[in-house]
């Protein structure tokens, strides 16, 4: 059973906790967020950004459009870490724009985490565990029956990465790229200048 596999005094899952606090942690920022929103935030948080990416050029348009049209949002951290044991974190827009922050800068470190990332499925397979965890008690809004379906599903279709739902996507208005945490001082430092 994997919630058994991945609890979190398992030594099969380390990170087991890290994961649950994580999505505690956004259930609690985003109250909009959905059942496909806490698979896609584990899933960038193990597996990276889900774009495969060949060149500059379409993350660079993507970027203009999405910098000139998000308007207003809720107040985030510029740079929101996926977990304490994650290697990916989510940069946001709104706060970069604000800070004058370097949008070139930020769409060079999302093609190299892009094309860098290594995927780790069996971290993901911890991250759901933990997830199906949480709403085996309760701690969560979604229902055991469902997470389980989840889990299930996503594995037979080899962990793809999903949208946000409509409900995230309208309250929340996400505007973020997702980079290693490697890389995240290369923008600080491209920032403050």
């Amino acid at each position: 059973m994997l919630a058994a596999a991945c609890a979190p005094e398992s030594t099969h899952c380390p990170h087991a906790g890290d994961w649950a606090s994580l999505v505690l942690a956004h259930q609690s920022r985003y109250p909009a967020m959905q059942l496909d929103d806490a698979y896609k935030l584990l899933h960038q948080a193990t597996m990276g950004s889900e774009h495969a990416v060949t060149d500059r050029g379409g993350p660079a348009a993507w970027m203009e459009l999405e910098w000139s049209e998000m308007g207003d949002g809720p107040a985030e951290p510029l740079v929101d870490t996926l977990g304490a044991s994650g290697r990916f974190a989510r940069v946001h827009l709104r706060p970069l724009r604000e800070l004058g922050g370097s949008r070139d800068t930020l769409v060079d470190l999302f093609v190299e985490t892009a094309q860098a990332a290594s995927p780790d499925t069996s971290e993901l397979a911890c991250a759901l565990g933990a997830l199906d965890s949480l709403a085996r008690t309760g701690s969560v809004p979604w229902q055991a029956a469902a997470v389980g379906q989840l889990i299930s599903d996503r594995r037979r279709e080899g962990f793809p990465a999903v949208h946000h739902s409509q409900q995230y996507e309208a309250s929340a208005r996400p505007a973020y790229r997702v980079v290693s945490l490697t890389l995240i001082p290369r923008l600080l430092q491209a920032s403050q200048r």
